[in-house]
């Protein structure tokens, strides 16, 4: 019987438990199988099930079937999605070694997942890299009107969130846009001008503290 007839005969008898396990799948698990995130397979008794999430019956086919889509298309979630599916750092390297992708030996499993994502959608530059020198350039500020001027281009909360808690001001997701502008100007410079008054009005009241 040539392979083509073989696997005919199979599909024949594999059908009907084909058709059976879809009637009784739910709609959830048959949208998810539809688009590529469920899979079926078919145990003999006895043999150890896989687990869910896990490989089919032939993981190289299936991985080579990724590293397809991925090279035709891909962005960050469906990336992300990918490494959840394969979740084993030596599946990672296989899916990177299809992608042709240099790894060093050891590389752990975010170096590999952080080598696929910039093969497959460039260098992913961090939003808030700035943010360390405009934390330097607001505690140069003399006056708040200054420190108000600088925070005023900024208008993405979560960059204002970040900005003040890498500035450990007690701010948090509740605070708008203005009150976080207003938090971190009163931490860093209010704090500072509220210092120096006192400081200059000591020195007034006790002339021997300037000597």
């Amino acid at each position: 019987m040539s392979n083509r007839l073989a696997t005919a005969h199979a599909l024949k008898h594999l059908w009907p438990l084909l058709e059976g396990m879809l009637s009784r799948m739910s709609d959830a698990d048959y949208a998810q199988l539809l688009q590529g995130q469920g899979q079926i397979a078919f145990v003999a008794p006895g043999a150890a099930v896989p687990a869910p999430g896990s490989l089919g019956a032939n993981p190289d086919l299936e991985l080579q079937t990724l590293a397809e889509q991925l090279k035709q298309h891909a962005e960050l979630k469906e990336i992300q999605t990918v490494f959840k599916r394969l979740r084993t750092r030596d599946r990672l390297r296989e899916l990177a070694t299809l992608l042709e992708i240099p790894l060093a030996r050891n590389a752990t499993k975010a170096v590999i997942e952080q080598a696929i994502v910039e093969a497959l959608l460039g260098p992913q530059t961090d939003p808030n890299a700035d943010l360390d020198d405009l934390i330097t350039q607001i505690h140069a500020c003399e006056t708040r009107e200054a420190a108000y001027k600088l925070l005023q281009p900024i208008t993405p909360k979560a960059r204002l969130l970040e900005l003040a808690r890498r500035l450990k001001v007690n701010a948090g997701s509740k605070d708008n846009i203005a009150s976080l502008k207003e938090k971190i100007v009163e931490f860093v410079v209010g704090s500072r001008l509220r210092s120096q008054a006192i400081l200059n009005l000591n020195l007034d009241e006790d002339p021997l503290l300037s000597l």
